[in-house]
């Protein structure tokens, strides 16, 4: 999978989430995009924009930042 579009996925995903101001680490993109390639490769059918939104949504719910 392209790393940058999911990249950029999450990113704008983030921004329904985050404050501009708020910037994750490249250790956060990388474990979000993880998490991404492993659901795609368990679930093949799975729609990318779904997952993503999963990922996101799980990382800001769990994360001890926000």
């Amino acid at each position: 999978m392209d790393k940058k579009f999911i990249f950029k996925m999450m990113k704008s995903c983030l921004k329904q989430y985050l404050p501009e101001d708020v910037s994750l680490t490249d250790e956060d993109f990388e474990s979000m995009y993880e998490k991404v390639v492993r659901g795609k490769k368990t679930d093949e059918s799975a729609v990318l924009h779904d997952l993503v939104q999963d990922v996101v949504y799980e990382y800001i719910t769990n994360s001890p930042y926000f």
